[in-house]
């Protein structure tokens, strides 16, 4: 079975859904089994499983897979009715800071702002990546 969840979760990734992981353009370290690459060797090792099925946590109730005891704890909190709800959509977050990225959909406040086009932004990595292609 664990096998089929790997071929699954690859299956997704070939429909362009990125999953969740570090994964970052230009990285130099690259996944043989598809066109992610990564910053490092360590986050490729942790994205291998996607391919293998060979994860360390395994979810009882739906049988998904996780490379990282803190990944598969918030998932469990989904499971257990613990996780953190939006008020306005009722989509469901793991953690906090999730939600917290999620509501600013809804409200439009963010964190960070552009100087010149004043979009917002949830982290100073985001922002600064935008202000050095941002036109205005």
């Amino acid at each position: 079975m664990r096998h089929d969840i790997g071929i699954q979760m690859y299956k997704v990734f070939e429909k362009g859904i990125q999953p969740k992981q570090t994964a970052t353009r230009g990285g130099k370290f690259p996944c043989p089994k598809c066109p992610q690459t990564f910053a490092n060797q360590q986050n490729l090792n942790r994205h291998m499983p996607v391919h293998t099925g060979n994860f360390r946590f395994w979810c009882d109730v739906c049988h998904k897979g996780f490379t990282q005891k803190a990944t598969y704890d918030g998932h469990m909190r989904k499971h257990e009715g613990r996780c953190y709800v939006c008020d306005y959509c009722t989509k469901t977050f793991e953690s906090s800071r999730g939600l917290e990225f999620h509501l600013s959909k809804h409200t439009g406040i963010y964190a960070f702002h552009c100087g010149k086009c004043q979009k917002g932004f949830h982290g100073r990595v985001p922002l600064e990546k935008h202000e050095k292609s941002c036109a205005h």
